[in-house]
């Protein structure tokens, strides 16, 4: 499901997988706090590395949930979309 047009990496196909748990939890936040928490980032990253999350999915979800974090704080996404990208080159290059 195809939730925005804001995009950090290069995509081959239109196919978009959010996770909706986390997309709700953000909506909640934001709702809130008028933004999404660190600890938001911290368990969607520990659902990627433990694999419940695959990298991609990760990248979709992190696509859904930056429209309700403010500016100044999207970079903090960086180092987690970044980790995702290694972990989609990782399982390419074997």
């Amino acid at each position: 499901m195809r939730i925005n047009n804001y995009k950090h990496y290069n995509r081959s196909n239109n196919f978009t997988a959010v996770n909706k748990e986390f997309l709700k939890l953000a909506k909640e936040e934001h709702a809130i706090m008028n933004t999404v928490s660190g600890d938001l980032i911290e368990k969607l990253q520990y659902k990627i590395l433990t694999k419940k999350i695959l990298p991609q999915d990760g990248l979709d979800t992190i696509d859904a949930i930056i429209p309700y974090t403010k500016k100044k704080y999207q970079n903090l996404f960086e180092p987690l979309i970044e980790f995702c990208k290694f972990l989609q080159n990782k399982k390419t290059t074997k």
